[in-house]
């Protein structure tokens, strides 16, 4: 019985070392950096929360326990409360980067560089034993909330006013409308100096698309602030606006002007989407060439066949619900 008295008491002792050990974490930074992987994590040492039951435990057995170990239980609340907010601003902030698409990551280096300053009071001066975390948790999920509207607005932008024009309203188009053409009956010089005129219409109504598109990229510019306010900014053809009333066309000419923007970002950015833009005029050229080659291919059994039917509906008066006559290749 003596050996095990000894052995608890030198037990408990061990406990109160580990007590201090505990007093002197609230005096370490609430955050530090990984330097392997350089992300950021909390300063927070796992034993403490075993301390927190253990200290209970000792209370219940009316063991004597060092202040330090009341001090514990006074703080237990308050660490568990900060360390979940810290949580939170950090796992904040990690699904706010998953939103940013990877080859825009450098349009927001600032707003991500105001982020690290409201941060790094955490990892430099504040300690758990702190008084002001309230207000430094508060500046940190500010920062987080220009952060998160900052990429809003600009994937909003993108979304809506690139991407769902090259995706989707350009996707199948071509430089005539086969309705169109489908319409009448033409003679041959009529057919020639009209569709001269509907293909131009057409390439200008893309071409205006385009622009606009174009155009976007100084919107988007000007949501991340990325140029000198005290300077007067430089536009390139891709990101000018103009009053002036010009004719615009789908054609790669408009494309090959060089860009004087300072930021190596907004031109990455703008490069990214003239290759998708010169992507979409290929593919509307090739929708083109491909609906021409049909319309100018007549299958000599199919006409035939259509010739026949037209024929019996004329004379015969003859309609089934499987008659489904090509009137334009008739034509």
């Amino acid at each position: 019985a003596k050996t095990l008295l000894v052995y608890e008491q030198l037990l408990l002792e061990k406990w109160k070392e580990k007590i201090d050990l505990w007093k002197e974490h609230l005096n370490a930074n609430l955050l530090y950096i990984d330097l392997d992987t350089k992300q950021i994590h909390i300063n927070a040492n796992t034993q403490l929360f075993s301390i927190f039951d253990e200290v209970k435990w000792f209370q219940r057995l009316e063991v004597d326990i060092p202040k330090a170990g009341l001090l514990c239980m006074q703080k237990e609340q308050t660490f568990k409360h900060y360390k979940s907010l810290l949580e939170d601003t950090l796992y904040r902030f990690k699904d706010l980067q998953s939103r940013i698409f990877e080859p825009f990551y450098n349009l927001f280096l600032k707003q991500i560089k105001d982020y690290h300053l409201a941060i790094e009071p955490g990892l430099r001066t504040l300690t758990w034993s702190s008084l002001n975390i309230d207000a430094y948790i508060a500046n940190v999920h500010r920062a987080l909330d220009r952060f998160e509207q900052t990429i809003d607005n600009v994937n909003k932008l993108i979304e809506e006013r690139i991407d769902y024009v090259l995706d989707n309203d350009l996707l199948n188009c071509t430089l005539f409308n086969i309705d169109y053409i489908k319409s009448k009956i033409w003679l041959p010089g009529e057919f020639l100096s009209t569709m001269k005129i509907h293909i131009q219409n057409e390439a200008t109504l893309i071409g205006k698309k385009l622009y606009d598109v174009q155009r976007t990229f100084s919107d988007v510019e000007d949501i991340l602030k990325l140029t000198n306010k005290n300077t007067s900014r430089s536009r390139t053809p891709s990101t000018r606006r103009t009053t002036t009333t010009t004719t615009t066309t789908a054609t790669p000419t408009t494309l090959t002007t060089q860009s004087t923007t300072v930021n190596p970002a907004i031109q990455e950015f703008i490069k990214y989407y003239k290759k998708k833009i010169t992507l979409t005029i290929q593919r509307i050229i090739d929708n083109t060439l491909k609906l021409y080659i049909e319309l100018a291919t007549v299958n000599e059994t199919k006409y035939l066949i259509d010739e026949t039917k037209m024929i019996r509906y004329l004379f015969e008066g003859q309609e089934t619900e499987d008659m489904e006559v090509d009137t334009n290749r008739i034509r």
